[in-house]
């Protein structure tokens, strides 16, 4: 164990382990799908609105704005594999933009796309199309009924909570998924979600309670975001391959026992959650070798004697503790 705190600290190796299973993109190569050579790529972008990007399913662009959005999926259709379409942040404010997902059906071969920030969209339908999609990224809000349940390869997927995305608590096949103002209470809609290893929730008004987490028997990662009506973790502890533990945020929080019960735990971080004031000595857990408190979260006792017990401790620190 470390005699002070650590304030260089290793973060959560999921991550990682995640890169590491996936087979690399050879971005180095000449692309020669769709007959686009990299070379004929890289001149062309120069001086538009979108420009390649690297991405781990191969050829990808990034668009500023949708106003290149026809152009790109004419030239690039057969050999793109994975899109992103921002809001347009040059020279200021332009005009409302709307991101017209009906474009996008050509693109058959596509496995990536990412909307962010856009002001408006329509025909979000046309998702449904995009058959080979792997990982899917909606920062906004959709205009109509998208059934997810059509992607049938989708793992990776981030979304703004809509009415118009119910189906994804019945994608068996996720084995990732960020909700930002997540619409229930409690995790009992995600219960056909046992694929699931990692599982991000954002800015809910209405989640409060953990109950449900025993359904996600594969959950391994679970980062809590600024959720605050949350005030505990009970029901936690009923996570059996939850491994790592990631809460910023929320505001209410005032209890965080349940989390040393946790069979598999090995990095827990609590970051900015004010109320969080008593937190007893951990237990002597077998597993749990990183241990942080950080920003306005300050316990009333000292984090040495908080971590003292844990044998196999590498890594901890407390913005309130000692250096």
């Amino acid at each position: 164990m470390h005699k002070g705190a650590i304030r260089t600290y290793v973060r959560h190796d999921f991550d990682a382990r995640e890169s590491a299973r996936r087979p690399r993109s050879k971005i180095m190569g000449t692309i020669k799908e769709g007959r686009v050579l990299m070379s004929e790529v890289t001149q062309e972008l120069l001086g538009k609105d979108y420009r390649y990007v690297t991405s781990r399913y191969g050829f990808g662009l990034s668009l500023d704005g949708p106003a290149q959005l026809e152009e790109v999926v004419a030239r690039y259709r057969k050999a793109l594999r994975y899109l992103y379409v921002h809001a347009h942040t040059k020279g200021g404010p332009r005009q409302k933009e709307c991101l017209d997902f009906g474009l996008l059906t050509p693109l058959s071969e596509l496995q990536g796309l990412s909307a962010g920030y856009m002001l408006d969209s329509r025909n979000a339908s046309a998702i449904e199309h995009l058959s080979k999609l792997d990982s899917l990224s909606l920062a906004w809000k959709v205009d109509e009924p998208v059934n997810l349940q059509k992607l049938e390869r989708l793992q990776d997927l981030a979304i703004f909570a809509s009415p118009h995305l119910e189906s994804v608590w019945k994608l068996g096949s996720l084995r990732i998924l960020a909700v930002r103002y997540y619409r229930d209470s409690d995790l009992a809609v995600a219960s056909r979600l046992d694929s699931v290893e990692k599982l991000s929730i954002g800015e809910s008004k209405t989640f409060a309670s953990l109950r449900g987490i025993n359904e996600l028997r594969k959950l391994h990662f679970l980062g809590l975001y600024g959720n605050n009506n949350l005030l505990n973790l009970a029901s936690i502890s009923e996570a059996p391959s939850l491994e790592y533990v990631v809460i910023e945020g929320c505001s209410r929080l005032e209890c965080i026992g349940d989390v040393t019960e946790l069979p598999s735990l090995k990095y827990l971080e609590v970051r900015d959650c004010p109320r969080l004031a008593s937190v007893d000595a951990f237990p002597p857990h077998p597993h749990l070798t990183h241990v942080f408190f950080m920003g306005r979260t300050r316990p009333n006792r000292p984090i040495e004697e908080i971590v003292a017990a844990l044998p196999n401790l590498k890594y901890y620190f407390c913005s309130g503790g000692s250096p």
